[in-house]
């Protein structure tokens, strides 16, 4: 069982967040996120032994609300439509949280290409994708919708949600 986060603990995060969010792994730096804490270095080496500990905190959690998404696929009572639009939804909501996601993924993915695969290694995703796949082809064999591949719809509908969330919103910071 996980022990709650003390009050400092969640501001440290928060303000470790919003560097990495901004500077990426390479260009953030310890004080940069002790001064957003507001605490001084020495407290957030107590907490936090290092700046990959804090870095691993928070890349795990935005996978796991990109995870949480897809989840949607998994509702037997919803038909492909209602997921469809219900993903969209919940994509775009997650992107207008955390406007600038993709492209800090992105950017840390290129960095590092063991990345994002080793951090998914922890979800089911053969589960999701197979579950994915089961309901593309019950469709395609209704003939609800042409033959697609899942990676096709998947890859596209995140682009064009991200898309339409990035024309206004996400600032560039490169």
């Amino acid at each position: 069982m996980k022990q709650a986060l003390s009050d400092t603990e969640i501001r440290i995060i928060a303000a470790a967040e919003r560097i990495f969010l901004l500077k990426g792994l390479d260009g953030a730096r310890m004080q940069d996120i002790a001064d957003e804490a507001s605490i001084n270095k020495a407290m957030l080496h107590y907490y936090f032994r290092n700046k990959q500990q804090l870095f691993d905190i928070i890349l795990d959690d935005k996978i796991s609300k990109v995870f949480d998404v897809f989840q949607v696929w998994a509702q037997p009572h919803l038909n492909f439509e209602q997921k469809l639009r219900k993903f969209v939804e919940e994509e775009i909501n997650l992107i207008k949280s955390f406007p600038i996601l993709p492209l800090f993924i992105m950017l840390e993915a290129r960095k590092n290409p063991d990345l994002i695969p080793n951090k998914l290694k922890n979800f089911p995703i053969h589960d999701v994708k197979e579950t994915f796949q089961n309901i593309i082809q019950a469709d395609i064999d209704k003939g609800n919708i042409r033959p697609v591949k899942m990676d096709e719809i998947i890859l596209n509908t995140m682009s064009l949600c991200v898309s339409s969330h990035s024309r206004t919103h996400i600032p560039v910071c490169i």
